[in-house]
């Protein structure tokens, strides 16, 4: 148990900024460098990454329960549900430390903008941010708003559904994040996804803890968002090796951002009413 509660709370310092240990002051890096240095700040950054990949969809679940809960809670207090949905977006980026849409920009700069696999690289790790990253950013905070929107409206879900809708496309969204490490390598020797290796066999309890979260929504619809998950994974490991030789920690948040727009897009099509 206490192995688990240790890998947990490691998981929990990457991919969240609310604190359990204290956070390194005057952090200036990119995404995947600034989550590095939080670690080896904690003391649980002592535990391998690689254990804590079962956490994830954990953790991503339990962001997005909190959220639905949130956006019930000021809809309740008669806020309109588009501005309710705007402010748990933003309560997101302060929970999350936007990690995986500064990944997702980073990515998106290096991808497009570099000629080469050095240049790109280089691209990834400056924390400066070009038109690609500007757009991929938009595209990210317009998209999680939208979808978000499109869930609350979806008329065959009732009111736990649509938590566990948005509880299961986070949890999947992380998974996403497993599922790519399983196909793929590190594209650096340095840098924190370097430290992180794993077998096809380590994503079988994350998919578990994903599909557990999305049995309320529906059989099929889950079903089909882990299928669009493997594949997005897939795709993703094909166009990184060909261009950067591998993924990194932003590549990772990347993925992250794309398959939970991926999975509550196919909830959204396809409602409550399946099995």
């Amino acid at each position: 148990m206490r192995k688990c509660t240790e890998e947990f709370r490691t998981a929990w310092m990457l991919l969240t900024r609310i604190p359990l240990a204290r956070a390194p002051h005057g952090r200036d890096g990119s995404g995947e460098d600034n989550a590095q240095q939080t670690l080896a700040a904690s003391p649980a950054g002592r535990v391998p990454l690689a254990k804590t990949v079962w956490a994830w969809p954990v953790i991503g679940g339990l962001i997005g329960a909190f959220s639905a809960l949130l956006i019930l809670v000021l809809v309740l207090a008669g806020v309109d549900l588009s501005l309710a949905v705007l402010w748990v977006v933003a309560a997101q980026f302060l929970v999350t430390g936007a990690l995986h849409e500064d990944g997702l920009m980073d990515a998106a700069d290096g991808l497009f903008g570099g000629r080469n696999l050095e240049r790109r690289l280089a691209i990834m790790r400056d924390s400066r941010v070009g038109g690609f990253g500007v757009l991929a950013g938009i595209f990210a905070t317009l998209g999680k708003w939208s979808a978000y929107l499109a869930i609350c409206r979806t008329a065959s879900f009732d009111m736990v559904q649509t938590v566990f809708a948005l509880a299961s496309a986070a949890a999947i969204g992380r998974l996403g994040m497993v599922q790519l490490l399983s196909l793929s390598r590190p594209a650096r020797s340095d840098g924190m996804a370097s430290e992180i290796s794993i077998g096809k066999d380590k994503c079988v309890v994350p998919m578990l803890i994903s599909l557990a979260f999305g049995l309320e929504v529906g059989v099929i619809p889950t079903a089909m968002a882990l299928l669009a998950s493997w594949l997005l994974a897939m795709g993703v490991a094909r166009y990184t090796q060909r261009k950067i030789g591998g993924y990194t920690g932003d590549i990772l948040g990347a993925t992250a951002i794309i398959t939970e727009l991926a999975t509550l897009t196919i909830f959204s099509a396809m409602g409550g009413d399946c099995l």
